[in-house]
């Protein structure tokens, strides 16, 4: 592979890649490089062709945009997502921070890659100078806005006219400027935090697109216009048209408030391999999925279903399936502890809790799946699963667990014994035991929910092999 045209010999490479390094905003895989017992391979010519696309990103991205590229690859590799957000809660110093971004950075270099927390944006020139440099991104695809940044994207409309925007995100106080006019390329829309009808008209104006996230219409008849829809989600829960779902025979992917008017129709849907329901009374009749050949997900996570729904499932070889911890439900489980359909095909599942805690009855009906690859467990509060965990030792092929971050010593007993553990995800507002995680040396990727210095310093010299993402930042050391 060709280096750029100021560094040809191997030195000026290595001098390069070191820079890359240095310039990196995310301070993890930069630093777990330059650790590593085999960081000699790095300095050698191409290695960092050898890098996947996420370790690339994160090495190019923020102040290493003003860095020189030190391949072919880093040259041609470009990143097209703007996520424009804003934290009211925080009352100073925001916006220093984004101008200071703005005007030490090439915008306009085929790299450009950007992330911007904006922050009580008052000043209008300000809004004015973000909109004009937005509007030199070049290659942008995706565009995700909230609702405090409405007016910077509104004085810069022209940055949809971009061919090459394929994903767009907008709340609802944004849903009036209309940015579809000749944008028939857009394959994602989601209009988020509108609780009001939308009127679907515009669709004929966007005939690709393939997802579709709104809060409902009254009128789905110009769904129509849009026949290689794959996804449709309607948040409200609002009378639906079923038998609409004719116009869009494609669809893969729905999730709709249950309703048992129509529900047959989803029958005619060959291709539907997800389906999610939103408030399901005990009148739907789930069987109408059997005739659903591509079927493999089913989500009543937000549904207080009954044990008749289970039962009914219980005969449907689903590869995930989510569920919500009711009185008459979970009574309704321990009774299936083996040898259904979905038992021997059930690789990912999903557990929403009351609070509190799961029962050991319960945990053990979990356990029963033996074909199990992830677990999620989520509950309100600082709830847990609070029981016996050596019960989880029986899913032999668990890879993947979330669960709240309220471990305590025998739960990381439990996890530093499974065997094919790999991906643990903890989530909550408690503080992370950190040297508990340590001992948990086979992880190749661990999200938890708050950072601190601390916790990125040991945990990535402790865990070297693994992939650590961290949710808030805390100021405890």
């Amino acid at each position: 592979m060709l280096l750029s045209k100021e560094s040809t010999d191997t030195r000026t490479f290595h001098n390069e890649k070191r820079n890359v390094l240095r310039c990196s905003s995310q301070e993890y895989d930069s630093e777990r490089i330059r650790r590593s017992p085999s960081n000699a391979a790095y300095y050698e010519s191409g290695t960092l062709l050898s890098l996947p696309d996420d370790i690339l990103s994160r090495i190019i991205e923020g102040n290493a945009l003003s860095c020189r590229l030190v391949c072919r690859r880093l040259y041609k590799l470009v990143w097209r997502r703007c996520l424009l957000r804003d934290y009211t809660l925080q009352l100073s110093g925001g916006f220093d921070f984004v101008r200071e971004w703005i005007y030490k950075h090439r915008w306009n270099t085929p790299t450009s890659s950007i992330a911007l927390d904006l922050e009580n944006i008052i000043d209008e020139s300000d809004i004015e100078t973000i909109a004009a440099q937005l509007s030199k991104v070049a290659g942008l695809k995706h565009v995700e806005i909230r609702n405090a940044v409405c007016g910077t994207l509104r004085a810069a409309q022209h940055i949809f006219s971009t061919p090459d925007l394929k994903s767009l995100s907008i709340p609802k106080s944004w849903w009036d400027a209309h940015p579809f006019q000749g944008h028939t390329h857009l394959l994602h829309l989601r209009i988020t935090d509108c609780v009001r009808h939308i009127p679907l008209s515009f669709l004929k104006l966007i005939p690709r697109l393939k997802t579709l996230a709104i809060s409902y219409s009254r009128d789905y008849s110009h769904l129509q216009h849009v026949p290689h829809l794959e996804e449709l989600s309607l948040s409200q829960p609002y009378r639906f048209d079923f038998s609409r779902l004719s116009l869009v025979p494609r669809l893969k992917v729905l999730q709709i408030p249950a309703q048992q008017e129509g529900f047959e129709k989803v029958r005619d849907l060959k291709e539907l391999h997800t389906i999610k329901l939103l408030d399901c009374s005990s009148g739907i009749d789930l069987r109408d999925l059997q005739h659903c050949p591509s079927l493999t997900a089913v989500d009543l996570s937000q549904c207080i279903s009954s044990a008749w729904h289970y039962e009914v499932l219980s005969k449907f070889p689903l590869k995930s399936l989510s569920l919500h911890e009711s009185c008459s439900e979970t009574n309704s489980l321990i009774r299936y502890n083996g040898g259904t359909i979905l038992h021997r095909s059930l690789e990912h599942l999903r557990f929403v809790g009351k609070g509190g805690s799961v029962s050991q009855n319960v945990l053990r009906w979990i356990c029963s799946f033996q074909q199990l690859k992830s677990l999620t467990y989520s509950a309100p509060g600082l709830s847990s699963l609070n029981t016996d965990w050596n019960v989880l030792l029986q899913l032999n092929n668990l890879e993947c667990l979330d669960v709240p971050n309220n471990l305590a010593d025998p739960e990381f007993r439990v996890l530093a014994k499974m065997e094919n553990l790999r991906n643990l995800r903890l989530s909550g507002d408690n503080i992370t035991n950190g040297k508990k995680l340590m001992s948990l040396t086979k992880l190749k990727r661990l999200h938890l929910p708050h950072s601190t210095k601390w916790l990125e310093r040991n945990l990535s010299m402790a865990i070297p092999e693994c992939r650590i993402t961290f949710g808030t930042p805390l100021t405890a050391e």
